[in-house]
């Protein structure tokens, strides 16, 4: 199992709601690639674990790393 962790800034501070729905896209997308992990968010910034085969989580990082709403 191949673990990622990386740390991110908000490009603007996202609100209670768009936190839910970040969540809930996370969580469905997560499951149909088979990965696993954790999702913090404090004072305006990420940090996240994602876990599982090395090629489905680099490609998830590498969408993850195009979201415009974080940097």
């Amino acid at each position: 199992m191949y673990h990622l962790i990386y740390t991110s800034h908000v490009t603007q501070p996202l609100s209670e709601d768009e936190l839910i729905q970040l969540l809930k896209e996370s969580r469905t997308s997560n499951k149909k690639l088979g990965v696993t992990g954790m999702l913090i968010y404090l004072q305006d910034k990420f940090i996240q674990v994602l876990e599982g085969e090395y090629q489905k989580v680099v490609k998830l990082y590498e969408a993850i790393s195009n979201d415009p709403r974080h940097k």
